[in-house]
């Protein structure tokens, strides 16, 4: 099994569990981050600036390196994108354009919609069933972690510490 590595800053390595075998996969100029293995094939979606536009896109590439395509167009950042338990659809925040908030679309980058849009939202995660999603919310000078229905609905604040909430993830159980 092989784990990407998240302490780099700038490009994306892929190496076996005992550490073993590292492999830079992205090799890139550009600042490439926040990997999400695909949960049914062997594709990596991240995070780059690589299309050299202010802010990053959504990516989706091969656990290889290869085939790296350009999810997201919008002018913006889309920062932290995570996959379904079903791979069908990714969730991205956008924040630093008009349309600023919380969004889904299909795993091919089609069919993008704003399920939240009151502040910037980041890091998505999706919960194992696919029907819930936790997110950063900036808002008012805090960084707390809420809860939203992937339809939109339901929304509702886990943290409200008024200081950095970090990383927010379902646990499977």
């Amino acid at each position: 099994m092989r784990f990407p590595d998240f302490s780099s800053t700038a490009d994306i390595f892929v190496a076996d569990a005992d550490g073993s075998s590292e492999v830079n996969i992205t090799n890139h100029p550009a600042e490439d981050g926040c990997p999400r293995w695909s949960p049914v094939d062997d594709r990596i979606l991240l995070s780059s600036d690589r299309a050299g536009e202010t802010g990053q896109d959504a990516y989706v590439m091969h656990a290889d390196g290869s085939d790296v395509t350009r999810l997201t167009f919008a002018k913006g950042t889309e920062l932290c994108p995570d996959w379904s338990s079903d791979g069908r659809r990714i969730a991205f925040g956008q924040f630093g354009n008009r349309n600023p908030g919380l969004y889904v679309m299909n795993a091919d980058g089609r069919g993008a919609h704003r399920i939240y849009s009151n502040g910037f939202a980041f890091q998505p995660s999706w919960s194992s069933d696919g029907g819930w999603l936790t997110f950063h919310r900036w808002h008012g000078g805090a960084l707390d972690v809420y809860v939203i229905r992937s339809d939109g609905s339901d929304l509702a604040p886990v943290t409200r510490l008024k200081e950095l909430a970090q990383n927010p993830n379902w646990t499977p159980f």
